[in-house]
């Protein structure tokens, strides 16, 4: 099932169909918001397992971790962290609304093989932070070897933020918001 695009009528009283929108590169303040999500869900994940395997007595003395939890700990969040993309999209991305693309073809996305080591390449952090704070398009050194691009989502997944007044969320207050309310006030 396709969707047709709408038809506008135009002044000659000829109907002109809109052309889609140019792809726009994702900012650099997405991408990294994106990476920090994807890093801060390695992490919570990690913490979990590692929680969940920890022995049973565990809060009657005191455990100092080591170097065998430590690299376990920490080799899982550089091997989540490589492996995000695994289905298409992280979901850092996917919250940002930002998708990876092909830089020749922009309606593709990359390979299983680009995607795992373009992340590998996290490894280098500082370089590739330095390189994306640099660039204008916001490019990783990544990007340019991969021939990849990050781009703003045609039809990001989350809503657009946006301000209300605080009229408008008056008018949705129930009862007990009101109360609430005024016992603040």
């Amino acid at each position: 099932m396709s969707e047709k695009p709408s038809e506008l009528p135009s002044n000659s009283g000829k109907t002109e169909i809109p052309k889609p929108a140019k792809p726009r590169a994702a900012s650099k303040g997405k991408r990294l918001l994106a990476l920090l999500l994807d890093f801060i869900l390695a992490l919570l994940l990690m913490n979990t397992l590692d929680q969940f395997f920890r022995s049973e007595d565990w809060d009657l003395k005191m455990q100092a971790p080591g170097a065998e939890k430590m690299l376990i700990f920490y080799g899982g969040i550089i091997f989540l962290m490589v492996i995000r993309d695994l289905w298409g999209s992280s979901p850092g991305r996917i919250l940002m609304g930002i998708s990876l693309r092909n830089f020749e073809d922009l309606n593709t996305i990359p390979e299983i093989s680009i995607r795992l080591k373009r992340n590998l390449m996290l490894l280098l952090f500082p370089i590739e932070g330095m390189v994306l704070l640099k660039d204008s398009f916001a490019f990783r050194l990544a990007d340019r070897w991969f021939k990849t691009a990050v781009l703003e989502h045609p039809k990001p997944m989350r809503v657009a933020l946006r301000p209300v007044s605080y009229t408008h969320l008056r008018a949705h207050e129930t009862e007990a918001d009101l109360v609430c309310r005024l016992l603040l006030e």
